[in-house]
């Protein structure tokens, strides 16, 4: 099956998703923006990251493997645990938990265009405006 069928199987059985079928979707997202943004490092996704941005992106270095490694983080209290405790809410007047699938996948994509520009960024392609981005908005954050 194509990384877009299941895709799109996956949101049309939103409602329904278990721990392992959003597991899936998460790494079926991961997959398709790295194809999409052409990314070449290894993509390390973690849950657990509990910040209320959502998410975080950083390099690190894999003694190990002798390589750098892209880290994805996402945050299970935010935004895994809210799609959780939203898919089966029949009681709710409205049905949250498209949204709150939604906020999941759009803090993935953010992340992953994050991992992008850190990408650009190793390459020392001070010049390129994905490089430039992430560099004003480290220094924004840090200072």
């Amino acid at each position: 099956m194509h990384l877009e069928d299941e895709l799109k199987q996956l949101f049309e059985n939103h409602k329904n998703l278990s721990e392992d079928e959003l597991q899936k979707l998460i790494v079926s997202v991961i997959k398709s923006e790295k194809n999409r943004l052409g990314i070449q490092h290894p993509i390390i996704f973690t849950q657990g990251f509990d910040n209320s941005c959502g998410g975080d992106c950083k390099i690190e270095y894999n003694e190990e493997l002798k390589r750098d490694e892209i880290h994805i983080s996402i945050s299970y209290q935010n935004l895994i645990w809210n799609y959780l405790n939203n898919r089966n809410n029949v009681n709710s007047v409205s049905d949250r938990s498209l949204e709150t699938l939604y906020n999941l996948v759009e803090t993935i994509c953010h992340e992953m265009k994050h991992a992008y520009q850190l990408e650009k960024m190793l390459s020392k392609d001070i010049t390129h405006d994905q490089a430039l981005t992430w560099l004003k908005e480290r220094l924004v954050l840090s200072y």
